[in-house]
């Protein structure tokens, strides 16, 4: 009587398959970090730092800016056009606190920043909520 006998298969390369895919997966991986990383360095720009610290009150002139626009310094509410006479007059100077309304603009908010810079305010502060 003859057995039948099976033939084995010496084909290993079935279980070398998962392996060269895990091996192509990072490689990929890794070579999309190195271009992220690679195009912080490619125009040699320097990224701002935050430091996040407890704020303090300070004795700075505080400037509330509604959401309709309209600006309140020390009490007082002015007119978007008399911002730079109003902090001469009041001899404001050097650094300000800015409290804007969460649905101001950017475009009024940027309004009153160049108006700002124009009087010399050179330090801004804007105060916001934390989530």
């Amino acid at each position: 009587m003859k057995i039948k006998t099976r033939k084995l298969n010496n084909n290993k390369d079935d279980n070398l398959l998962p392996l060269v895919n895990i091996i192509f997966l990072l490689l990929i991986f890794f070579m999309m970090v190195g271009i992220i990383e690679r195009k912080k360095d490619l125009y040699d720009i320097n990224l701002a730092t935050v430091e996040l610290e407890q704020y303090k009150e300070q004795n700075k002139n505080i400037l509330f800016i509604k959401k309709d626009g309209s600006l309140i310094i020390d009490n007082d509410l002015i007119i978007s056009e008399n911002l730079q006479t109003t902090l001469e007059s009041k001899n404001i100077k050097g650094d300000i606190i800015i409290a804007a309304d969460s649905t101001l603009t950017s475009l009024e908010l940027n309004k009153v920043l160049t108006k700002l810079h124009r009087s010399k305010i050179d330090q801004i502060t804007l105060i916001t909520l934390k989530k």
